[in-house]
């Protein structure tokens, strides 16, 4: 399903609702800059990992659960901690197979 939903997102593109960010944000100031762009006008959909024509770029930190739970608790605290009124975001991760080359 949500494999589905990201291909229906990326073909759509960004918009008022969607925003791109084709790596996961270094610091908490820049992603609580678009979480408060859509805080203050309407819900969106922020695809990390996504570059802004569409690829897949993929979040290595995510590739365990340790990770997932690392970069969920770092998204978090940004949402609670520097954006006005707090938010509680909605984490979904998506797993794609890497593709294999012709050589192996």
């Amino acid at each position: 399903m949500l494999f589905r939903d990201l291909s229906l997102l990326r073909d759509r593109g960004e918009g008022q609702d969607l925003e791109f960010m084709e790596r996961s944000p270094k610091n908490g100031n820049e992603l609580s800059k678009e979480v408060a762009a859509f805080a203050s006008s309407n819900h969106g959909t922020i695809l990390i990992a996504v570059a802004d024509d569409g690829p897949i770029a993929g979040l290595g930190e995510a590739g365990t659960p340790e990770g997932r739970d690392r970069l969920c608790s770092w998204i978090a605290s940004v949402c609670s901690d520097n954006v006005r009124p707090a938010i509680t975001p909605v984490f979904r991760f998506a797993y794609f197979p890497r593709a294999r080359s012709t050589s192996d």
